[in-house]
């Protein structure tokens, strides 16, 4: 999912011993208990959203950048992870029929990526 040549950040299986303590913490032994898949993962989101978690921190080692000296810099690449946080996280739009408005989106987007580079 756009991911190509990008660093991966989590992976369920390589990070199993990472989020088990997670599932360990509020009370549930991933060894023993017998878990719905789709309950499985709507914790594990909750895990992965949570900043106290390990797992979360472990993927905040991962993705650490250096910090630019630039203070409008930090600020440019704040907006954009929020801006990509809230698509990623917005509820669906109620009118499936008109995604004008979506490829204009993805048209500015890839002429702002254009400029940067």
């Amino acid at each position: 999912m756009g991911n190509v040549g990008k660093e991966n950040n989590f992976d369920i299986c390589l990070d199993y011993e990472n989020y088990f303590y997670d599932f360990y913490k509020i009370g549930i032994d991933l060894t023993k208990d017998k878990l719905n898949w789709w309950k499985f993962l709507h914790i594990l989101k909750g895990i992965l959203l949570d900043d106290s978690s390990s797992m979360s921190k472990i993927i905040s080692f991962r993705t650490y950048e250096k910090p630019s000296s630039n203070p409008k810099t930090n600020e440019e690449k704040e907006h954009n992870f929020r801006m990509k946080m809230k698509r990623i996280y917005s509820l669906p739009y109620k009118n499936k029929t008109d995604n004008g408005f979506e490829k204009l989106w993805n048209y500015v987007e890839k002429k702002a990526g254009e400029k940067k580079e």
